[in-house]
């Protein structure tokens, strides 16, 4: 899968697509899946429940930040690949991280899990087809309330089926020269 141009992101992402390197997702994943599973193996456990300052993050919570995204971007590159012709919801980071269980947690499950999940997310990928990984999603990241809200792409989807369920089923004729009984000034009473 070749790195996306900046038209196909949000400028939100910028700052984590720079922090990678290569063409090619396969490549990228292979050279950096053992260096990212020996970073978190690195980190001693008496520092995992470490937050720099009150109110923010903790090791801990921040990895299960990671659990959690890597769950959800999967999620998104499905819906992606398989047509989704709905805006795929946004997340609030902060609303998960206040709602995980992650200072429960056992750090060691966790590691486990997370190279459970990745492996999962390498499987998704490498079973897409070309296709598929040429399709275009949109991820609706704006807060609704609760509100739905029909969005450009989304409107777009459904004026395009309903055209294509009015007029699919006609038939173009050759142009010109249609013999009709009429005189051409059509048929209606006009006042």
């Amino acid at each position: 899968m070749p790195r996306p141009s900046v038209t196909e992101y949000a400028p939100f992402y910028q700052t984590y697509i720079n922090y990678t390197s290569g063409k090619d997702y396969s490549i990228l994943v292979q050279q950096y899946n053992e260096r990212i599973i020996e970073s978190w193996n690195a980190i001693p456990l008496e520092k995992i429940n470490y937050a720099y300052a009150e109110d923010k993050w903790t090791i801990k919570q921040m990895f299960q930040h990671v659990i959690d995204t890597e769950r959800i971007f999967a999620y998104r590159a499905v819906a992606i690949a398989r047509k989704e012709p709905n805006p795929i919801p946004g997340f609030d980071e902060n609303a998960y991280a206040k709602n995980a269980t992650a200072t429960h947690r056992n750090w060691k499950d966790m590691l486990a899990e997370w190279k459970m999940v990745r492996q999962s997310t390498n499987m998704l990928f490498n079973s897409f087809t070309e296709e598929d990984l040429k399709q275009k999603g949109y991820i609706d990241d704006a807060k609704q309330n609760g509100e739905i809200k029909i969005t450009p792409k989304t409107e777009q989807s459904i004026r395009k089926k309903s055209l294509e369920e009015i007029f699919g089923k006609l038939k173009k004729s050759k142009q010109g020269n249609h013999h009709t009984f009429k005189p051409g000034g059509g048929d209606e009473i006009n006042p």
